[in-house]
């Protein structure tokens, strides 16, 4: 077996489009860049991008993984061949004694895109005490939760009931709330009610603005964002 390729024929394409595509973007690098921008996920990528728009600077964008145009990426339906594989940081927790010692995986996106491109479609905004948290210690309001929201307005093209502070249409990420009919979702959600958490119809309104709550996720369609274009 000696010098035998005894991987998954999947992973080994992989590692021929990945190790194809380096040299030809290594073909096209200087010698100094104006900015450097270390991860390709879904906060860098935006970065080099606005960075980008002022054609009098030159951005190097470097990402450790490989390229997102791969079937786990582009098929919503193979997202879990992501999990623990080459698209897959899989990192550990420490041990939770609150879970019987035990350490739960971590996965982050290791492929352009970072975890945007391995998270299920799921959209998730981050809680207004965090972002109020970061304004407080920055210092500048520009983190906070209201102007936050803002931003959020002008990415999302909202397909969901109307909620004019918190939602809006037009942007260039299509979300709408999840379609699915599997009984899990709802399930869960009411086994939380139970619990004496909160029920909220969505995840990315008013249940960022209290202390807690349980909702079946929002989605990012593949079509809606197929058409669309920042």
């Amino acid at each position: 077996m000696r010098g035998t390729d005894v991987r998954n024929p999947d992973d080994r394409e992989l590692d021929i489009r990945v190790h194809a595509n380096q040299e030809r973007l290594a073909s096209d690098l200087t010698r100094a860049y104006d900015f450097s921008v270390c991860g390709a996920g879904s906060s860098d990528s935006v970065v080099a991008r606005r960075l980008a728009e002022d054609r009098t600077v030159s951005v190097l964008l470097l990402e450790a993984g490989g390229g997102d145009d791969v079937p786990g990426v582009t098929e919503p339906g193979l997202w879990q061949t992501n999990l623990g594989g080459v698209r897959d940081w899989a990192f550990r927790g420490e041990p939770n004694p609150n879970l019987n010692g035990r350490a739960l995986g971590l996965s982050m996106g290791k492929v352009l895109g970072g975890g945007s491109s391995i998270n299920v479609m799921t959209w998730a905004r981050g809680h207004q005490a965090d972002w109020d948290h970061f304004a407080a210690e920055s210092g500048n309001e520009a983190w906070g939760y209201d102007s936050v929201r803002g931003i959020y307005r002008r990415i999302e093209d909202w397909h969901g009931t109307s909620d004019s502070l918190r939602h809006a249409g037009g942007g260039p990420v299509g979300i709408e709330p999840s379609g699915s009919t599997h009984p899990a979702g709802p399930a869960a959600v009411e086994a939380a009610r139970v619990l004496g958490v909160a029920h909220f119809d969505h995840p990315n309104g008013t249940m960022l603005e209290c202390a807690g709550g349980a909702a079946v996720a929002d989605n990012s369609p593949a079509p809606t964002l197929a058409t669309k274009s920042e």
